[in-house]
């Protein structure tokens, strides 16, 4: 279980909280639950030596522990979360760290379908049961996205549009809560309410504004401190 060590630091380290207990906790502790891979996400996971050697650690893209679950699925083999097991890494408190951050893990979704949805479909269609757990995992959207989506049908939407945006937003909303409860502070989750729009509108505009000036992102370390002069 992968989580944020400074919580406390900004608003925004609030909210990368919740949104790593809902994606790196209660998402994966689900899909253990039905019997599919967790997967890996983060900075913490661990494998037998077996497995080292039967599927080497070959994985070089920005998101390399996507990319490294990819070929375990496709050797066959299935990640177990382990939820009484954690690591927790510093988050950057804002500025350019975070968007170098926000950047590198939203494109790296975009690089991974690109590279990996075909092959894994076509390994479903010819079999592979596992192919499913990685295709679950590439081609689920991230949650700013949906809520995107929802917005002009609780805005525009009449009769049944409008009761599918309220159910999403609603299924959305009590996600996060559950997560918040299991894995974090359920009073930051209602203070955090107000600072999700802009978050979201942050997170969009600057994953739009790398598509448009960076063609070819390489891999950058995320700059997880304040500077000295900044206090």
């Amino acid at each position: 279980r992968y989580g944020v060590l400074n919580p406390e630091q900004s608003l925004r380290t609030r909210a990368m909280e919740l949104s790593t207990a809902s994606f790196n906790a209660l998402r994966p502790l689900g899909k253990s639950v039905f019997g599919i891979s967790a997967g890996i996400n983060g900075n913490g996971f661990c494998i037998t030596r077996d497995t080292a050697l039967r599927v080497p650690y070959l994985a070089h893209s920005i998101v390399e522990d996507i990319e490294y679950h990819m070929h375990l699925l496709r050797a066959g083999l299935r990640v177990d979360f382990l939820d009484h097991v954690w690591v927790k890494a510093q988050m950057p408190i804002g500025g350019p760290g975070a968007n170098v951050q926000r950047v590198r893990w939203e494109r790296g979704r975009i690089i991974t379908i690109k590279n990996y949805a075909p092959a894994l479909l076509r390994s479903l269609l010819a079999g592979n049961r596992r192919a499913i757990d990685g295709l679950i995992d590439v081609l689920m959207p991230p949650v700013s996205l949906v809520l995107l989506c929802l917005i002009p049908a609780l805005l525009f939407g009449q009769g049944i549009a409008f009761q599918v945006g309220i159910a999403g937003v609603l299924i959305l909303a009590m996600h996060y809560f559950i997560a918040a409860v299991r894995y974090g502070n359920i009073a930051w989750f209602f203070m955090l309410m107000a600072y999700i729009p802009w978050y979201i509108v942050w997170k969009t505009w600057v994953v739009i504004k790398s598509l448009l000036t960076e063609r070819n992102l390489p891999w950058l370390r995320t700059d997880r401190h304040k500077k000295k002069d900044q206090g």
